[in-house]
């Protein structure tokens, strides 16, 4: 079975350690994502006051265990936002890669959607484009419905055709899984 034509992640993770592990990891996941965000909650009830409002997630260290404490949180928390941004470019620029084959400057990429994701942070108010993300989530969900339909399936061109009436060359990277 090849996972890159019918890949969808919980099916990546039963098909990578099984039911039994995969099932346990979803369960201890998500215990730990309500354990944590029942904490926060918490927290926040009790230490929030007219005074002292939590207006981040250092806050309530600083209320605990004093200043350091408050900035550590703050620049591990910054780090974070970092990595995670950086997270984002890469995966773009590389999608972005693998749709024109690898034809375009890779660097020059990056800085393209670097460019683009910081010409529209610079949007301050979000009230009158609140309708754009509202249409994102219904065209994300909308496009997996389709991908993931029987009719897709059936209206994809078969791989060998693909190969034999293109220059597609197939990823260096493929999984295969034996099927019980």
């Amino acid at each position: 079975m090849n996972l890159n034509a019918d890949y969808h992640p919980r099916r990546f993770v039963f098909a990578s350690v099984g039911y039994g592990a995969g099932v346990a990891l979803y369960i201890i996941f998500g215990i730990a994502a309500t354990f944590s965000g029942w904490a926060i909650w918490k927290v926040f009830l009790e230490l929030d006051s007219s005074r002292y409002p939590m207006m981040s997630f250092g806050d309530p260290f600083f209320r605990m265990f004093g200043k350091k404490s408050r900035h550590f949180i703050n620049v591990a928390q910054s780090l974070q936002q970092f990595m995670t941004v950086a997270i984002l470019i890469l995966s773009k620029s590389l999608n972005i890669d693998q749709l024109a084959h690898s034809s375009l400057c890779f660097s020059g990429v990056m800085v393209l959607v670097m460019g683009i994701g910081m010409i529209s942070g610079i949007i301050r108010s979000l009230k009158k484009i609140g309708w754009l993300s509202q249409a994102a989530v219904f065209m994300n969900i909308g496009g997996s419905n389709v991908c993931n339909s029987p009719l897709s399936r059936r209206l994809t061109i078969p791989l060998k055709q693909l190969i034999s009436s293109s220059s597609w060359s197939p990823p260096l990277t493929t999984i295969h899984t034996t099927e019980p």
